[in-house]
């Protein structure tokens, strides 16, 4: 039994010992290969890659419109957030239209997320491939219809992102939805179209699938009273709303008109 005992004691110091080992590198033997644009391209590869890259050319280059200026996010509005809204929400009603939707679903306002707009629109030509880059996610446009309290928990949270700074300050809305606020008495003075918010009603946002998840922490959005999927890539939303202004002979011009504000 002694014997058992000390064969035991030996084998956890052992085992320990080798658990707790400090290695060190000895040797060492390698050799450092520099990399520059003197090497040349592989043949077979570049001959694969040239026919994909034409391919993608050919549509990312597409001219679908032109913009007045430079279109950038701002807080606590942007002309780029304005535009981006603006256009779900149209593109959301002729959706509705198409599908017979209107009477069923009384769309209110759309609301997106500056995190989401991932560079500005340069002034001039306006490409499918700059939209790529505007929005370069397969998020796709939704309807929540949410109960008056939580629209009261989505006003707190445009105010609290009005005092942030950086590229997730702000939060764009559409132009049928208008919030000044009251940084001193902490109050929210709201109007969806051109009607005082009513807290016992509820109302129904377009927004993307990925804020109406809980994305970019809006928790107000994760139990709706409804929810209607349409499909419809956000990124095409703004395609085709650029591609019918220049339809009409007219260019993206979104303005500042004080959708969201301060009253003091």
């Amino acid at each position: 039994m002694k014997d058992a005992i000390s064969l035991l004691v030996l084998t956890i110091v052992l085992l320990a010992s080798v658990g707790c080992a400090n290695y060190k590198i000895i040797k060492f033997t390698g050799t450092n290969t520099s990399v520059s644009g003197e090497y040349k391209a592989h043949s077979d590869a570049e001959e694969i890659t040239t026919m994909y890259r034409k391919a993608i050319d050919s549509v990312m280059n597409e001219q679908i419109g032109t913009t007045a200026h430079t279109l950038t996010k701002g807080n606590p509005e942007g002309r780029l957030g304005n535009f981006c809204s603006d256009a779900v929400f149209e593109q959301s009603l002729l959706w509705q239209k198409k599908n017979g939707m209107l009477e069923k679903v009384k769309l209110d306002f759309a609301l997106l997320n500056n995190g989401g707009l991932r560079v500005p629109l340069d002034s001039g030509r306006i490409t499918i491939g700059n939209i790529y880059e505007l929005m370069p996610f397969e998020n796709e446009i939704v309807f929540v219809e949410i109960s008056g309290k939580q629209m009261n928990e989505l006003m707190d949270y445009i105010h609290k992102r009005t005092t942030l700074s950086g590229r997730k300050s702000g939060v764009p809305v559409s132009k049928n939805f208008e919030l000044q606020l009251d940084t001193i008495n902490q109050l929210n003075y709201c109007q969806i179209n051109d009607q005082q918010f009513d807290a016992n009603q509820s109302y129904t946002i377009a927004t993307s699938d990925y804020l109406a998840n809980g994305g970019d922490q809006m928790a107000f959005f994760t139990n709706p009273i409804a929810i209607t999927y349409t499909g419809i890539k956000i990124r095409d939303a703004f395609i085709e709303s650029i591609r019918e202004l220049g339809r009409k002979g007219q260019v993206v011009d979104a303005k500042l008109d004080g959708r969201i504000g301060y009253v003091r």
